[in-house]
């Protein structure tokens, strides 16, 4: 009973021992994706600013008119607004077949899409948030 005992808590040493050398050994993923903290900050950045303005009654009622190519005055302020508070980011928003810029300049080098079907009346549409940022 004894060197039964013995044999399966040293079978289960061994296991344990070649499972914690396999799991050391494998590379990590985060690692092959290339993807830094700052740039997993920057795809929710923009999730994010879709998400909210398709939830907003305004910002949805905009961008519904803007789509039906309607004017953009009133969705551009509210952007550029935002926009000063948060920072130097360069914002395009694609409704439909328009597209507008707010707060865009030259010597963009990284850009992140979120996208999101509004329904505008009986139809839906696609509205594309894409954020640019300093390089």
């Amino acid at each position: 009973m004894r060197r039964m005992r013995a044999f399966i808590l040293t079978t289960e040493a061994l296991l344990s021992v070649i499972a914690a050398a396999w799991l050391l050994s494998m590379s990590h993923p985060y690692d092959a994706t290339g993807l830094s903290y700052r740039d997993v900050y920057r795809h929710q950045l923009a999730q994010d600013f879709a998400e909210v303005s398709v939830r907003s009654a305004e910002t949805r009622e905009a961008l519904c008119m803007f789509a039906a190519g309607g004017n953009e005055k009133e969705l551009k302020g509210y952007y550029a607004e935002l926009l000063s508070r948060l920072g130097g980011y360069c914002l395009r928003v694609g409704a439909g077949t328009e597209t507008m810029d707010v707060g865009c300049s030259e010597g963009r080098a990284f850009q992140v899409t979120a996208s999101r079907a509004l329904l505008c009346g009986e139809e839906f549409i696609d509205v594309r948030f894409t954020l640019s940022f300093a390089a």
